[in-house]
Order: C-alpha cells, then sequence, then structure tokens
C-alpha cells in the first residue's frame, strides 16, 4: 500500500506477505539483525526494531545499511500516516 506520510514522502508499506520477501531480498537481516523493514521510499527504508519491542519507526538508506545508523522518524507508524 502507497501513501503519502505526514513528511511528504511517498512510502509504500508493506503487507504481511511481502515482509519476509522484502527482508529476504534485501538480506536486511545479515546486516542488521534487530531490524524489520516495513516500508520503503525509493532507496530509503523504514524499519521496526524487534528487539526494542517499541512501535518506534527508523529510516536509512537501504545502501547504507550496516554502516549508516538508523535514524528514528516517528514514534509510531500512525504518526507518519
Amino acid at each position: 500500500m502507497e501513501r503519502e506520510s505526514a513528511r511528504g514522502d511517498w512510502v509504500c508499506w508493506y503487507g504481511h506477505a511481502l515482509l519476509e520477501e522484502r527482508n529476504v531480498t534485501y538480506g536486511i537481516q545479515s546486516v542488521a539483525s534487530t531490524l524489520l523493514l516495513i516500508g520503503q521510499d525509493g532507496d530509503l527504508g523504514y524499519f521496526i526494531d524487534m528487539v526494542e519491542g517499541a512501535d518506534a519507526i527508523y529510516s536509512v538508506d537501504l545502501g547504507a545499511l550496516g554502516s549508516d545508523e538508523p535514524e528514528k522518524v516517528a514514534n509510531s507508524i500512525s504518526e507518519l500516516l
């Protein structure tokens, strides 16, 4: 589902059926084992931290994942929608 975020970004949020496929395709857990990719705006990935267990949403350029620190962009997904 693609929606414009409160920040003005157009983000493709992944449904349950795509979560595993997208995370495997991008090798997310091999470089950031606690993050789960839940959406994308071009090369910018949106994540939740599975260890923290919080609702916070983080983002980082997918090409820089593992070398750049993800930035907290919202306390919950509802803040972005």
